[in-house]
């Protein structure tokens, strides 16, 4: 995947240009005792490492969410059928053979499901699924 990355940093030689970048080191634990840190591309060719507080987070998570959306071929609001699911957290309310709403998409591939009633059922690691033409 291509991603770019959004400078921030007024005082950064490259303020307001988007360059191809990714994250190389993500907090994993959210311990907030460090700053993520990505690597980018210049025009010129040389590779610049920044930190998450140069750049748009968002912007960057958003580009990994639409990513996920194409490969799961799905949108949060979507009522859809779980064809394979694999990893995750399931409530006891959760059948594999129910439809559920997506709810939410994360960067990393999680995918949270509701209910008809919009009642939380399970969050899933990159799931497959089939969108419902008629849901529920």
């Amino acid at each position: 995947m291509d991603t770019t990355i959004l400078i921030t940093d007024p005082d950064h030689k490259y303020y307001n240009q988007r360059l191809k970048g990714y994250c190389y080191y993500y907090d994993y634990q959210f311990t907030g005792n460090s700053p993520d840190l990505y690597s980018a591309t210049t025009p010129e060719g040389k590779t610049i490492r920044l930190l998450s507080l140069q750049i748009d987070t968002k912007d960057y998570e958003n580009q990994l969410i639409e990513e996920k959306r194409k490969k799961l071929n799905a949108k949060e609001g979507d009522t859809v059928l779980i064809t394979h699911i694999g990893s995750g957290t399931y409530t006891n309310n959760f059948r594999s053979y129910n439809q559920y709403k997506i709810d939410k998409i994360t960067p990393s591939g999680h995918v949270d499901f509701v209910d008809d009633k919009g009642i939380f059922v399970a969050t899933i690691f990159r799931p497959i699924v089939e969108v419902v033409d008629f849901p529920f």
